[in-house]
């Protein structure tokens, strides 16, 4: 890749899966070396809008430690950024977090023109009088927009280490909608499964597919194959297409990963309340029909033995008197609606994962 932008003189690139970096958020990137949410082999086999989408890179993170006090990104996108309910930072950005495993903290973000498919970004400077010290570090990637190329930057001189091991076994399998992908946090570190990665420090690898969340089963057949799953979550509701489709698809979604996975905990979310229920009732009354199946379906399953499968509501998740400030167009979460729901998840997520708090 051509570096070109900002002083990178003194600076040694390296890959993101160059060890001793820790590439993660992408269950099939051990047998593809693709930075795809997907297989390879699924293109043609789930909806061409998943594929598509799988090319985002939500959910993946670049993990070090290092006593580098300025850390750049260089990336080569798939093309620029232009939503226009959503930050360039959280579309095609790349963000940082530094400190310690469990308690990290936001240290910077990559600043772009949004026209531009290539950029070098400076996501770590450290001001004069910061001490000299090895540090953790996690870079997030980008949540909707895909990488070609990516390459963490830091000074000649600096150390670069393994990062800290997870808290526990196996990654955590996320699938659902826009919401899950991240629409529209304002940088990638505020979407709320990254905010649970930090917390649990654990790995998450985020299937929600903007707009495209529909249960399908052929969806559900790769997902699947997913490599090492402690735990799957299913928060698909929002793109379900009502009760009635619900109904057809979750039993169904439940069983595929069922047959593949059977002692591997399953988690079934209903969906966030929307900032204009107030104004349209029967947004309201659509999602009260979508939480009553979601519970018969897994009361039914777990009457019939699946103790391993949960239902966690999250219709109180965004507290009443602020959920208008929660969401950008009605919808889709800001950063504050994403910390919300992150913080009432993690405890069940925690104790499913049988992970202690710190």
């Amino acid at each position: 890749m051509r570096i070109d932008g900002g002083d990178v003189t003194g600076i040694r690139w390296w890959a993101p899966d160059e060890a001793p970096l820790r590439l993660s958020g992408f269950a099939w990137y051990g047998q593809d070396r693709a930075l795809r949410r997907l297989p390879v082999s699924s293109t043609g086999v789930v909806p061409e809008a998943v594929d598509a989408l799988a090319r985002a890179t939500t959910g993946g993170q670049i993990s070090f430690r290092t006593d580098a006090r300025r850390i750049l990104v260089a990336a080569r996108m798939a093309g620029p950024a232009r939503m226009d309910h959503m930050p360039p930072t959280g579309q095609s950005g790349f963000d940082c977090y530094i400190g310690e495993p469990g308690a990290m903290t936001h240290a910077g973000v990559a600043r772009f023109g949004p026209e531009r498919t290539d950029y070098v970004a400076t996501v770590l400077d450290l001001p004069e009088g910061e001490p000299d010290r090895v540090r953790e570090v996690v870079v997030n990637c980008p949540l909707y927009q895909g990488v070609h190329e990516v390459a963490i930057g830091v000074p000649d001189e600096a150390q670069m280490a393994a990062p800290t091991p997870y808290a526990g076994p196996g990654q955590i399998i996320l699938y659902g909608t826009s919401v899950t992908q991240g629409g529209c946090a304002s940088r990638p570190g505020m979407v709320y499964s990254n905010i649970l990665g930090r917390a649990l420090q654990m790995p998450v690898v985020n299937l929600g597919f903007s707009g495209n969340g529909r249960g399908e089963p052929e969806v559900a057949e790769v997902i699947a194959t997913a490599p090492d799953p402690a735990l799957f979550i299913l928060d698909y509701e929002g793109n379900s297409g009502g009760a009635d489709a619900l109904a057809r698809t979750l039993p169904a979604f439940i069983a595929i990963l069922r047959a593949a996975h059977p002692r591997v905990p399953i988690l079934v979310l209903t969906r966030v309340p929307y900032a204009r229920e107030a104004a349209f009732p029967t947004v309201t009354h659509r999602r009260s029909a979508c939480r009553e199946v979601a519970r018969e379906v897994v009361g039914s399953l777990r009457d019939r033995g699946d103790e391993k499968l949960h239902l966690f509501e999250c219709g109180d998740l965004l507290p009443a008197g602020i959920v208008d400030e929660c969401t950008v167009d009605g919808a889709h979460l800001t950063d504050l609606g994403f910390w919300f729901m992150a913080q009432g998840l993690e405890p069940p997520v925690r104790e499913l994962l049988d992970l202690s708090a710190r």
